[in-house]
């Protein structure tokens, strides 16, 4: 799995009020950002494909989400 830059999550956390996470608690976000972009990217390419379209649009994803 690929990894986000600390920074982009802390922007993120910092953005919705969180002044301090702990390491490990960093860590544990960055795992759950990158499994639901992953599952979030797959369901998209299942409409997609669906779709009988190879590539992934607006409406595939906004599909996956609901």
């Amino acid at each position: 799995m690929t990894k986000l830059p600390k920074a982009t999550l802390r922007t993120i956390l910092r953005d919705e009020g969180v002044t301090r996470i702990s390491g490990k608690g960093l860590e544990l976000y960055r795992e759950e950002i990158e499994r639901y972009a992953y599952a979030l990217a797959n369901m998209s390419l299942k409409w997609a494909n669906h779709a009988k379209r190879q590539t992934v649009n607006e409406h595939d994803i906004k599909l996956a989400v609901e």
